[in-house]
């Protein structure tokens, strides 16, 4: 399978994605792009990236650009409306690489988090599960998240509420998270 790079215009800057038929990566433009991409060539060392501009043909084609629309309108969405209120299902993404306690902190932020809630390391980590996850060991896993945005670890803040780590720049991570609380209204979850 060919993936290909595709970037996207937001409103805090270009966003590019590295895809086939699903997401592997997702990652502001000029923060450590190469390293990072270099990363998730470690973890699928299978892929064949080529750049959107380069020809691809045949059936894969309609599939690729299916994936790149896809991408493309759900971050419309999720600028204009913050996350909150729209039914658009998130974009396939490739999990495959990461290891058990990352997928597993993944699918907390994805599955029990809402948009305009913020949680520390620790919340996050004791989140609705017999299974607790330091809280060291949860910043390991948004450290090594390749799909911002996508997997909202910019929901995650200190165990005093400060904005702290954010691979876009905590001004980005500010940014989301004012769109979020603002389309989430008066009654989002404060941190635990």
């Amino acid at each position: 399978m060919i993936t290909i790079t595709s970037t996207f215009d937001t409103p805090v800057g270009p966003i590019t994605a590295i895809h086939d038929e699903a997401i592997y990566l997702l990652k502001w433009q000029g923060i450590n792009f190469e390293p990072e991409r270099n990363r998730l060539l470690r973890m699928f060392p299978h892929l064949d990236i080529k750049e959107s501009s380069q020809a691809i043909w045949g059936d894969e084609t309609n599939r690729l650009h299916a994936v790149r629309n896809d991408l493309h309108h759900w971050l419309d969405e999720y600028f204009e409306k913050g996350g909150a209120g729209w039914p658009r299902a998130l974009p396939a993404m490739h999990l495959e690489g990461y290891n058990g306690v990352q997928r597993e902190v993944y699918r907390r932020l994805l599955n029990w988090t809402m948009p305009g809630e913020t949680y520390s390391y620790k919340g996050l980590g004791e989140m609705k599960t017999d299974e607790d996850i330091h809280p060291t060991s949860v910043a390991c896993a948004l450290h090594s998240c390749l799909l911002d945005v996508l997997i909202p670890t910019h929901r995650v803040l200190s165990r005093d509420g400060k904005l702290i780590r954010y691979p876009g720049g905590l001004w980005r991570k500010k940014y989301l998270l004012d769109i979020e609380a603002k389309a989430a209204g008066p009654n989002q979850k404060q941190m635990p």
